[in-house]
């Protein structure tokens, strides 16, 4: 996506481009606020990621919008470590600038989407079965973190 910087560099893509890709990095929706230039970037589950607009090219990321296959007005859509909570979702709120939200919708609806997940291996690029398995459990590792959920420091995964 146009003007968006991954500050954690992360890899993640607009939802609907390309082969099969990681549910947990593919942006799915942004929830934009445009006069306060707040943005929640979320993947296909609902968590928000990392992400910001890069305000040198915010022409840009808004012209992006238009690309959009729905808009869900006066809504702020996410979760997890990264969303946003609790007493700064009351400011907006009781200033009335909750409803100035509109979020943006992209690619196809995640149900009907094969992710790399469940896709397998690529035998079209002569993707081996261990390789993709070890790709799936990286990428997958990424999906407590945004989740917010407690983490086994040693290994950078969720605590079981």
């Amino acid at each position: 996506m146009i003007g968006v910087l991954d500050p954690y560099a992360l890899g993640c893509i607009q939802h609907g481009l390309g082969r099969p890709w990681c549910q947990h990095r593919a942006i799915r929706a942004v929830s934009w606020h445009p006069r306060l230039r707040i943005a929640q970037f979320i993947n296909p589950e609902g968590l928000v990621l990392p992400l910001t607009v890069d305000l040198a090219k915010l022409e840009a990321f808004t012209a992006s919008l238009v690309c959009a296959t729905g808009q869900a007005f006066g809504e702020l859509h996410g979760r997890g470590r990264f969303a946003l909570h609790g007493e700064r979702i009351e400011e907006l709120a009781a200033t009335g600038q909750l409803e100035e939200f509109v979020t943006y919708f992209f690619g196809p609806d995640p149900g009907t989407v094969q992710f790399m997940q469940q896709a397998g291996p690529r035998l079209d690029l002569e993707e081996k079965p261990d390789e993709w398995e070890t790709a799936r459990r990286r990428l997958d590792a990424i999906r407590p973190w945004l989740a917010g959920e407690p983490l086994d420091h040693q290994r950078g995964r969720a605590a079981a």
